[in-house]
């Protein structure tokens, strides 16, 4: 059986160095045995957030990011879905529900302050992990919608703010124009919509979702947030550059987060179309 790595990088993430784990990549029972303590790791960590009247379902609470909450959450759903382990099934649906907002598209009026593409993004990814694996979805039966249904929800607003009045194209990093980082446009927003285009592209058949990754990825090369094969290193991924200067400057910072969310992105793809489709350099 594989084991995703997700489950282990987040846990990582939430537990901080109080966790010694002993981890043989070689043994399926000690991968196994690793994830089932990471998971309650993360489930112990959530608990301590929430148990209190100013919890609120579905965060973790600080010092931990809107985002990190919803990666935590796909690292869960991961660890059900290759394990066979239930035990936080009714924890994860509950958080997965109540982020939704009103709109059913994680743009919940508690992060209105501070919310991004990029962390929208993520909720959706673990969204679209949900239904991919098959996830219950019972604690969206009232709501008459799906885990599918949310992720195209967000798919859709994201592909409604997609700016060709800057640079050409291109998402912002923050939703909101009274935000610090409204005129940045960086690779993780643009990255993150690239993998959802990717992955409802291989779940739905839809050839529309195939245009837009596309579109997005050529914009990335274009504008230079991702270095072409020409570069001194080819596919490297840059941290962003700002709208208010047509994108003429790029900040030349790189995390692996970012190269990360794009070659996934590519990956589904490449799973949904012919691999000639591609653009060879993000194989690279």
């Amino acid at each position: 059986m594989h084991f995703s790595k997700t489950l282990l990088a987040s846990g990582l993430l939430l537990a901080g160095n109080v966790l010694a784990i002993d981890l043989d990549l070689n043994d399926e029972g000690s991968i196994r045995d690793a994830a089932k303590t990471l998971a309650a790791s993360i489930i112990e960590r959530y608990n301590n957030a929430t148990s209190f009247p100013s919890g609120i379902p579905g965060l973790f609470g600080d010092p931990y990011y809107f985002w990190e909450s919803g990666l935590a959450w796909d690292s869960l759903i991961n660890y059900w879905h290759q394990t066979g382990d239930d035990s936080y099934n009714e924890i994860i649906g509950q958080a997965m529900r109540h982020q939704l907002g009103e709109n059913n598209d994680y743009s919940p009026a508690n992060q209105t302050a501070t919310e991004g593409n990029d962390d929208q993004a993520t909720w959706a990814l673990a969204a679209m992990t949900a239904a991919e694996s098959g996830f219950p979805s019972d604690v969206l039966t009232d709501l008459n919608t799906t885990w599918a249904d949310i992720v195209v929800n967000v798919f859709n607003a994201q592909a409604d703010r997609w700016d060709f009045e800057t640079c050409g194209g291109g998402l912002r990093w923050q939703i909101f124009s009274f935000n610090n980082g409204y005129n940045y446009k960086n690779s993780i927003s643009n990255g993150n919509f690239y993998q959802l285009a990717g992955r409802l592209s291989r779940f739905t058949g839809n050839s529309t979702y195939e245009e837009w990754g596309d579109r997005v990825l050529a914009w990335s090369l274009d504008i230079g947030l991702i270095a072409d094969e020409n570069a001194t290193i080819p596919g490297a991924v840059y941290d962003g550059t700002d709208s208010s200067d047509e994108c003429s400057d790029i900040n030349r910072i790189q995390w692996s987060a970012y190269a990360g969310t794009y070659l996934a992105g590519a990956a589904y793809a490449w799973n949904a179309v012919s691999p000639t489709h591609f653009h060879n350099f993000i194989l690279q």
